[in-house]
């Protein structure tokens, strides 16, 4: 049984939908000014924000007015992916039983922009100020659960807290899923958003001083995975198949520690995923963060050897979750355009048949999936 991804919406600091995520890989986009964090606070914060972000272009103006940041980076990036696979013509439902579609979705922080309100309001003024409407937000797996229920899926609901590496362990998932018969569809994918305490903590522990590149970035995203054979009788459309996933931890040597990129952990992880066959290209999750670099392409190089290695996040930021999402959707365009291909792996004839990708943690754990062209 062959597992297929058959549609893909993303939100990014690119900007809204798969196009301007594209077009961003090759070096064509920009990146909007920084608005989230309160000038007064960051004049010049290092961050990159959703680019041209209009969550009614994609929703409507009604029916989300009560959902924060990340509920709504996930409600378009969903509405976005169903209707690339063909499952919604614009609202109207086009797949089977919602109750046999399921999602799951990655984040590290969640909500954590609300979290911080709610707490603010709590402490510094008074509890029965908290809007009852909004604090259901402040649950790590409300924006994942306002999506089921936006989108009428009565499938199975799952979030995933795991770091960076979360969004490719959403694809083994809902792979499970799949192959159980639990599910015929899962929209999987994750996200992240810029908030004042991620920041705050980022800078306190100087990681903005210590690598000059790094911004702290945001956005989200949907995969919709099938079973190939049930693509096929629909008569959708495939854009990769999900070949092989493994995960891998290698724990601290001292546990005190408060960070492990473990390139032994990324190696088996990427070893288990492809399986000794032949990869023609690996996008990976690096950041600016130079450990974590260091670590996957040390990784590559030992299961691989010389292969062309594309590190979308260098450019788009650290998104935690968020940055799993992109590599596989950077991994994704890769297999479906050829001329992106050629501009970020030098292949010249045709897009890469078979690439994969490589997500590291920073507390030893890692993950890697292989993606195949259909």
């Amino acid at each position: 049984m062959r597992i297929a991804i058959t549609g893909m919406g993303l939100v990014s600091p690119f900007g809204m939908g798969n196009e301007a995520f594209r077009e961003g890989l090759a070096g064509r986009g920009g990146f909007a000014e920084a608005s989230v964090l309160p000038a007064e606070t960051f004049p010049a914060p290092r961050t990159h924000e959703v680019r041209d972000w209009n969550p009614n272009l994609v929703l409507g103006d009604k029916g989300h007015r009560h959902f924060d940041r990340l509920t709504r980076f996930l409600a378009v990036s969903a509405r976005l992916a169903l209707r690339d696979a063909g499952f919604r013509d614009g609202d109207e439902w086009r797949g089977g039983d919602t109750a046999g579609f399921g999602v799951v979705s990655a984040t590290a922080y969640g909500s954590l922009d609300e979290i911080t309100e709610q707490n603010r309001i709590a402490v510094f003024e008074d509890p029965r100020y908290i809007n009852p409407t909004r604090f259901p937000n402040t649950v790590i797996n409300a924006a994942a659960g306002y999506v089921s229920i936006r989108e009428e899926l009565r499938g199975p609901n799952t979030t995933i807290v795991s770091g960076r590496t979360g969004a490719l362990l959403a694809l083994a998932h809902a792979r499970g899923e799949l192959e159980s018969g639990e599910v015929y569809g899962a929209l999987v994918g994750g996200g992240e958003v810029v908030s004042e305490a991620l920041y705050v903590g980022l800078e306190r522990l100087g990681l903005f001083e210590r690598f000059g590149g790094l911004h702290l970035a945001e956005g989200g995203g949907f995969f919709t995975l099938e079973r190939e054979g049930d693509v096929i009788e629909r008569g959708g459309r495939v854009l990769a198949i999900l070949a092989g996933e493994h995960t891998a931890f290698e724990p601290p040597e001292d546990d005190a520690a408060l960070a492990h990129t473990s390139s032994a952990a990324a190696a088996r992880a990427l070893r288990g995923a492809t399986r000794g066959e032949r990869v023609d290209a690996v996008v990976i999750s690096a950041s600016a963060i130079e450990p974590l670099a260091s670590a996957e392409r040390a990784a590559v190089r030992e299961v691989l050897g010389e292969v062309p290695v594309v590190a979308p996040n260098l450019a788009i930021g650290e998104a935690f979750a968020a940055s799993g999402v992109f590599v596989v959707g950077a991994a994704v365009a890769l297999l479906g355009d050829e001329v992106l291909a050629k501009e970020l792996v030098g292949v010249a004839d045709s897009a890469p048949k078979r690439v994969a990708v490589l997500a590291l943690g920073q507390e030893g754990q890692a993950s890697a999936v292989m993606l195949e062209r259909a």
